[in-house]
């Protein structure tokens, strides 16, 4: 039984039925499909675990390319000039499309297609059904069902709870958990395509991205203490989201669209001025306060999973919402069809502590990544260093583990525990430096900015691109750690010697050669001149520099 059917939920009963065709599901959704499309949910930008998840766990494909957006990329423009003139801002980005097949993702649109296939598939999909009361048994799960005017009892061995924010088991058995990151959001879909590429004529910053495409991109706007998202959808209208710490942007600033147009006419004035005059002009408007919460269990022996923000939900800021949808879902599948298929005893406990571990470790792991992070986007410099390592980081573990198809694999996880630990105190480390290294400042100049090669470009893509043995795998990651050492070491080095200061003690000794043509350093003054005035963007180059 699933209870809740929006994305997590009809995901999770698809894979199901994927994996273990002769499982019988139920989903309980409370809304009745089709559901609107647009003016509908967050969760819009796809990242590369859950853009994989949908195209090839669930067989998504096809719908992805015909009725999604193909993502063109990640693209940050820190503040620089008072935010009124996109061309006068730093760029960190693309200059032609990314070959991930990532995705800009109309929700309704998505979830419409999902219910017609779980269907179609042989679930049974209880539209317009709440869930009264719910018992767990020590042999079968039992839920009351309210449809209209009729209720039933509905009983199942195994539940799935993909019921949202609701969190009904999580709060029901008193799983929460506080996490130390005081953010806060509000956001709303505009009727039309915002195109970032129409917000100036100037020629040479029209040439860094020729096709113009940058409207494809997730563009973010950054600046001390916020970033804002701009995200077309396929159905023609732009989700503009602004997501900021508390110590800097109050909630009261954006929890009105009102007080929050008033905000951007003082931080991100161009942006305001593309935006309508009141709320009559937009499709819906949403808010969320304190929205970090995680939980202290994914997967239980007593034959319940949480998936989806039943579970937990950390930060919007790289797109990963989806990415642990794919996780629990996949650990989900896996331990109840191993459950269904006989497993028990020592075999499957040992099964299920490798699935918990894994589960509410990547949440940890990717925690000091966000949590007192958004005082980074103060500075440029430290903001390109920060993007630098997150996604080398993001694309040399966690999408490597999960596009090879290992976390499911509880000896493969046993048998990399030891890289994948080390990872999580140099990550703290290195979250703690580019917070310091953001308050410099203009002391940084001299150091430029970091950013990948064409090689370095291309060896992440073929990280998501290339499927290799687990035994392969293994000594990637081995590789892999000894790079992002190297790269932590670069990266620190040369900032704290730009601005005369001593690198901080770090959490273990470092390997400090980093491969040849992985990572440059762009001039300051390329990056912050007049687009005129700066180098002209080779003809291959993959990234602005």
């Amino acid at each position: 039984m699933v209870l809740g059917g929006g994305l997590a939920g009809l995901t999770a009963a698809l894979q199901l039925k994927r994996r273990r065709p002769q499982t019988s599901v139920v989903v309980v959704e409370k809304r009745a499909h089709p559901v609107p499309e647009a003016a509908f949910k967050v969760g819009e930008s796809g990242a590369e675990i859950g853009c994989h998840y949908l195209n090839e766990s669930i067989g998504f494909a096809d719908h992805m390319a015909e009725h999604q957006l193909r993502k063109f990329s990640l693209r940050i423009f820190p503040s620089a000039h008072g935010n009124r003139d996109i061309a006068a801002r730093p760029e960190i980005g693309l200059r032609k499309a990314s070959p991930m097949r990532t995705w800009q993702i109309d929700r309704g649109r998505l979830e419409n297609a999902l219910a017609e296939a779980v269907v179609e598939a042989g679930v049974d999909l209880i539209d317009g059904g709440r869930v009264g009361s719910f018992s767990l048994g020590p042999d079968r799960h039992v839920a009351t069902v309210h449809e209209g005017t009729r209720t039933r009892e509905i009983s199942a061995t195994w539940i799935i709870d993909a019921s949202g924010r609701v969190g009904l088991l999580r709060r029901h058995l008193g799983l929460d958990v506080a996490i130390d990151h005081d953010v806060s959001a509000s956001w709303f879909r505009l009727p039309f395509l915002l195109k970032v590429d129409d917000w100036s004529d100037d020629p040479a910053w029209q040439e860094r991205v020729p096709s113009r495409n940058r409207w494809q991109s997730t563009n973010q706007l950054v600046g001390e203490g916020y970033w804002i998202w701009l995200i077309p959808l396929p159905s023609g209208s732009t989700s503009v989201g602004i997501v900021a710490d508390e110590r800097f942007v109050p909630f009261d600033r954006i929890r009105r669209y009102g007080a929050l147009l008033n905000w951007l006419g003082e931080h991100e004035p161009e942006l305001a001025s593309k935006l309508p005059e009141d709320e009559g002009g937009l499709q819906d408007f949403l808010k969320l306060k304190n929205y970090s919460y995680g939980t202290r269990r994914g997967l239980s022996p007593n034959r319940w999973c949480l998936t989806g923000e039943a579970g937990l939900f950390l930060d919007p800021l790289y797109s990963t919402g989806l990415d642990f949808i794919g996780v629990a879902n996949t650990l989900a599948t896996a331990l109840i069809h191993r459950a269904l298929d006989g497993e028990s005893g020592p075999e499957f406990r040992r099964r299920l502590k490798a699935y918990n571990a894994y589960y509410l470790g990547q949440f940890l792991a990717w925690e000091p990544t966000f949590a007192g992070q958004y005082e980074v986007f103060r500075d440029a410099q430290a903001t390109a260093a920060k993007i630098v390592w997150d996604n080398a980081s993001y694309f040399r573990f966690p999408v490597m583990l999960f596009l090879n198809d290992t976390i499911d694999d509880p000896a493969f996880l046993a048998s990399v525990r030891d890289r994948t630990a080390r990872m999580h105190p140099l990550n703290i480390w290195m979250q703690r430096c580019l917070r310091e290294l953001s308050q410099y400042g203009d002391e940084l100049a001299p150091a430029g900015f970091p950013t990948s090669t064409p090689r370095g470009l291309s060896e992440l893509f073929g990280l998501a691109l290339e499927r290799l043995p687990k035994e392969e795998v293994r000594e990637r990651l081995d590789v892999h750690q000894r790079l992002l050492e190297s790269l932590a070491h670069q990266l620190t080095s040369r900032l704290y010697e730009a601005c005369g200061r001593p690198v901080p003690e770090p959490p273990l000794e470092l390997a400090r050669e980093l491969e040849d043509d992985l990572i440059q350093w762009v001039p300051y003054e390329q990056r912050t001149a007049p687009p005129a005035l700066a180098t002209p963007q080779s003809e291959d180059a993959w990234q602005i520099v």
